[in-house]
C-alpha cells in the first residue's frame, strides 16, 4: 500500500484556516508584512529549512496549539460543572441540615 501525501495547497490552506480560527479565539489581528530583501529571503531559507520541511513544523506546531487550546476549553468546561455540583450539595446540606440521617449518604456521595 503506498503512502498518499496530501497535495501542499490543501494543507496550507487547512494551517491558514486553523491559524485564523486561533487568532479569532485569542483575539488577536494579523501583523502586517513588510517587503525583504531577496538576500535575507535567501539568508533566511538557508537558516530554516526548505519550504517543505517549515510547513510540515508549522503544521506540528499549529496542531499543539490546537490540541492546548482544546485542552484549556475543556478543564474550563470541567470546573464549571464542578462548581455547579459543590453548590447543588451545599444547598442539599443546608436544606437537610447536618444532622439528618441523609447527610452520611451525602458525604459518600462527595468521594
Amino acid at each position: 500500500m503506498a503512502i498518499v501525501e496530501e497535495p501542499i495547497l490543501s494543507r496550507l490552506d487547512r494551517i491558514d484556516f486553523m491559524v485564523r480560527k486561533l487568532e479569532e479565539m485569542k483575539g488577536s489581528s494579523r501583523k502586517r508584512h513588510q517587503s525583504r530583501s531577496m538576500e535575507q529571503v535567501m539568508e533566511e531559507t538557508k537558516r530554516k529549512g526548505t519550504f517543505l520541511e517549515r510547513l510540515n513544523n508549522v503544521e506540528k506546531q499549529v496542531l499543539k496549539l490546537c490540541s492546548h487550546y482544546e485542552e484549556e476549553f475543556k478543564e474550563a468546561k470541567e470546573k464549571k460543572t464542578k462548581k455547579k455540583k459543590k453548590g447543588l450539595r451545599k444547598l442539599v446540606d443546608k436544606v437537610v441540615g447536618p444532622s439528618s440521617p441523609t447527610n452520611n449518604h451525602s458525604n459518600s456521595w462527595r468521594r
